[in-house]
């Protein structure tokens, strides 16, 4: 199984999870009004405990949220750490020009001043704005 099989299932089941904390305390609050309602002992206990289970799966899935925010952000403003890396071209790179290099399963825009054809190796030199500066690899 990939990394990132695992981590789409593992991402399922956690919402899978929440969504279940969220309905639990959906339910035992209309069940703690019901019992409000008719007078009944312990229905302020059923409201509050359901409450406590639909702020957490909130808290949770604002962390969750966050997290995934917070690594998307810092793979993506730290483009120098690319450099020296290899990959593979996709789209042939002509002389002085741009094609498409597929590097850590991601595919990017690159710039070479050789000509470099599909399928050969290339190495990171440089990044210039989103655009990748590569060379043959030796």
């Amino acid at each position: 199984m990939t990394d990132k099989t695992a981590q789409k299932k593992f991402t399922a089941y956690s919402l899978l999870l929440i969504l279940l904390i969220a309905i639990s305390g959906i339910a035992i609050s209309v069940l703690g009004v019901e019992r409000m309602i008719s007078n009944e002992v312990g229905g302020g206990t059923f409201l509050l405990l359901g409450v406590i289970l639909i702020v957490t799966s909130i808290l949770i899935t604002v962390g969750i949220a966050t997290t995934r925010i917070d690594r998307i952000t810092k793979r993506y403003h730290n483009l120098s750490s690319y450099v020296g890396k290899n990959g593979i071209v996709k789209e042939k790179i002509p002389a002085g020009g741009r094609g498409v290099v597929l590097v850590e399963n991601e595919l990017w825009t690159a710039f070479s001043n050789d000509e470099i054809n599909e399928g050969e190796l290339v190495t990171i030199v440089n990044i210039e704005g989103v655009t990748l500066i590569v060379r043959r690899q030796k």
